[in-house]
């Protein structure tokens, strides 16, 4: 105890230097609480204030205060009236920091200082020093325009102001922090967090728990993190790293980076950039917006899902069924393991290294897809060309393009029926079948059974070519 308050004078001494025509005062109390009583500390706006948890069953608070004023009188009676106040009930102690009433109405400052301004009046604040709390109580603070530090602590927390620099580290039960326009750091802390900051910059490291976070217009950094958690901003930027449960961002105009989410990734988003990678299944809904995945997993039969209304997405290393619907992107697809759904109007349309069925509903885009191990393929589309690469002959394969050719290659082995057809286009097929016949200017069929197997094919196109080949 000699060491800190030796320590606090001389912060003191260093802050408000002998001869400072300010005038000055240190405030020093002491305060009995009880185990089972709520602490509220309240009034420290302004306020330099480090805040530290031990043992003992008080609240014990050092604090010096400098004021300037254009009313020395003012000054002289800040000086001798201000105070700290108590109010004990057995369920709790309010501790206040008792301001007498400045002669005109006021402003607070966001800069540490607490400026009052009316007709030529101006009364200028500034309070250092170090609280200590019992570590096991729960505390609740309304700390406003200020730095507030504080470790250790056991008992829940509630940390409520706007304008802070806020540093928390090695605190279990926080609960609820609120600091808009500020700067917010949690470490090595854990509880069932709600957060909430809006235009402000805020870091959660290593947290045991969940967090329910709020902050538009923000800066925001969440890693490693034990539990679910869920973001709500806009207009942000948002990493997202190491979470141990399903993550939710809503988030629109932000720029979004998850990686290694435990659980289910869920992100909506308008006009932004979302990058994820490794996330044990993914839902995005984000019209206007680049998205990049990759190393998705679909643990527990977890769907990929990804709505969008332009934009661009790429998404690699997957396994899962894949559901995308997006009318006006390009969208590139690779090593996917998994059943793949898309639905397009104008886009762009290429996978790579697909094992899993195929079903696509487009209209004039242009589809093509390499390494396709599929059992059954449907595609529809009005224009633009179809081209696949198989690695597998198909049981079943239903390609209706009105407008545009289609291409296929397949490796031997495909057993069951075959029917080509082309109203205004040319049939290629190097399969033995019974019937093939083209009319010049006016369209071309190919029609057989190839084996004695159940497979079936269907290629048609209105006004295009259609070629089939066995490798």
């Amino acid at each position: 105890m000699r060491h800190l308050l030796a320590a606090i004078a001389f912060t003191f001494s260093t802050f408000f230097p002998a001869g400072d025509p300010d005038r000055t005062r240190d405030i020093e109390k002491h305060f009995t609480t009880q185990p089972t009583q709520h602490i509220e500390i309240t009034g420290f706006s302004g306020s330099e204030v480090k805040f530290r948890s031990w043992e003992k069953n008080e609240v014990y608070i050092k604090v010096g205060i400098r004021l300037d004023a254009s009313d020395e009188s003012y000054e002289q009676q800040y000086i001798d009236e201000v105070s700290l106040i108590d109010t004990q009930t057995p369920h709790g102690v309010r501790i206040s920091l008792k301001e007498p009433k400045s002669p005109s109405r006021s402003i607070e400052s966001v800069s540490g200082f607490f400026r009052k301004l009316f007709g030529g009046f101006y009364v200028r604040k500034e309070v250092v020093g170090e609280i200590y709390v019992p570590q096991s109580n729960p505390l609740t603070t309304d700390l406003r325009y200020g730095s507030f530090d504080l470790e250790n602590m056991k008992g829940s927390l509630r940390l409520l102001g706007t304008s802070n620099t806020l540093t928390l580290r090695n605190c279990s039960a926080v609960e609820e922090v609120e600091n808009d326009y500020g700067k917010t750091v949690i470490e090595n802390s854990g509880g069932k967090m709600e957060i909430s900051g809006k235009s402000s910059r805020i870091t959660v490291e290593d947290f045991k728990g969940s967090i329910t976070m709020d902050a538009e217009y923000s800066t925001i950094t969440l890693r490693n993190v034990t539990q679910a958690s869920k973001i709500r901003s806009r207009s942000a930027t948002i990493n997202a790293d190491d979470i141990g449960g399903d993550l939710s961002i809503d988030a629109d105009y932000s720029t979004v980076t998850a990686n290694k989410i435990a659980g289910m990734l869920r992100i909506e988003n308008t006009s932004g950039k979302i990058r994820v990678k490794n996330a044990d299944g993914m839902y995005i809904d984000a019209n206007y917006t680049s998205v990049d995945a990759s190393t998705i997993s679909g643990k527990a039969a977890r769907e990929i899902f990804v709505k969008g209304q332009s934009g661009s997405l790429h998404l690699e290393d997957a396994v899962g069924n894949v559901k995308i619907d997006n009318p006006y992107s390009t969208i590139n697809l690779i090593k996917i393991k998994g059943n793949v759904d898309v639905s397009s109007k104008s886009a762009r349309i290429n996978g790579t290294d697909i094992t899993g069925d195929w079903a696509s509903r487009t209209e004039y885009s242009s589809v093509t897809v390499r390494g396709l191990s599929a059992q059954r393929i449907e595609m529809t589309n009005k224009s633009n060309p179809i081209d696949l690469q198989l690695t597998i002959p198909p049981t079943h394969m239903d390609i209706r393009n009105e407008y545009g050719s289609v291409t296929v290659s397949m490796p031997s082995g495909f057993s069951g029926e075959v029917d080509l057809n082309a109203t205004y286009g040319k049939v290629d097929t190097n399969l033995p079948l019974e019937k093939t016949r083209s009319f010049k200017g006016a369209g071309a069929y190919a029609i057989g059974k190839v084996g004695s197997g159940n497979g079936k094919i269907n290629i048609e196109t209105s006004s295009a070519n259609v070629k089939l080949m066995q490798r």
